[in-house]
């Protein structure tokens, strides 16, 4: 196999793993949303990472290029202490952490910026920004639940700020279609171990890319010759 069939593979297996993340992202954030009690969050993150173990590794060293920017990030490091942007922060703080980086009414946050969207056909603006929880160990269960609950209440406080201003209703009291749209636009903004490793290559790939390590140099970028 050519070393471009293998960077086609490995770019290919690269956006299908994103893709399958991005879906059971928005799945398992609209369902905690709707009942965040810690022992549906449980049962949430129990299905969630076993889907995503199922056919991918992650690397928690290594941060996703799609939350370099506009990306609060929330750690629960070894000690058990929850740092929020690398500041430690009380358990009842995350919540409102969470609001005020997604709504930015001040503009405080030069990493929270906004973009054009549509709401009920109407050109509005919405939060770039997500929200990362990374572990730099495995926490305390009940930590972990309780920190999720919190980032989770915060976006849903978000969501319902978006359907006060542009529909004029509070999101419980939305049709079946507004609601549809709103979480459309809010589903993805919690990413856990966020960060797809592509698998290795197989053997036989591995032996191609060693035979062709003596040989000239090859531009990835340079159409190959006829």
């Amino acid at each position: 196999m050519s070393v471009y069939l293998l960077m086609a593979s490995l770019c290919l297996q690269t956006m299908l793993a994103q893709d399958l993340e991005l879906a059971m992202r928005r799945q398992f954030l609209a369902k905690a949303m709707d009942a965040p009690s810690n022992a549906t969050l449980k049962m949430l993150l129990q299905d969630y990472v076993a889907k995503k173990d199922s056919f991918s590794s992650f690397d928690l060293d290594t941060p996703p290029g799609y939350c370099s920017k506009n990306c609060l990030l929330i750690q629960l490091n070894k000690t058990s202490l929850v740092l929020v942007e690398a500041e430690p922060t009380a358990i009842k703080e995350i919540r409102q952490a969470v609001f005020n980086f997604l709504e930015n009414a001040a503009g405080e946050f030069p990493l929270s910026a906004s973009l054009p969207s549509i709401f009920n056909n109407r050109p509005r603006y919405l939060s770039k920004a997500l929200v990362r929880l990374v572990y730099d160990s495995i926490p305390q269960s009940e930590l972990r639940l309780i920190t999720v609950r919190e980032i989770v209440k915060g976006i849903a406080d978000y969501r319902n700020t978006l359907a006060l201003r542009y529909y004029r209703e509070d999101y419980v009291n939305l049709n079946s279609a507004l609601k549809a749209e709103l979480d459309g636009k809010i589903n993805n903004k919690l990413v856990i171990l966020d960060f797809l490793m592509v698998p290795p290559p197989p053997p036989e790939m591995m032996e191609v890319l060693v035979e062709e390590e003596g040989e000239d140099e090859i531009d990835p970028f340079q159409s190959p010759e006829p």
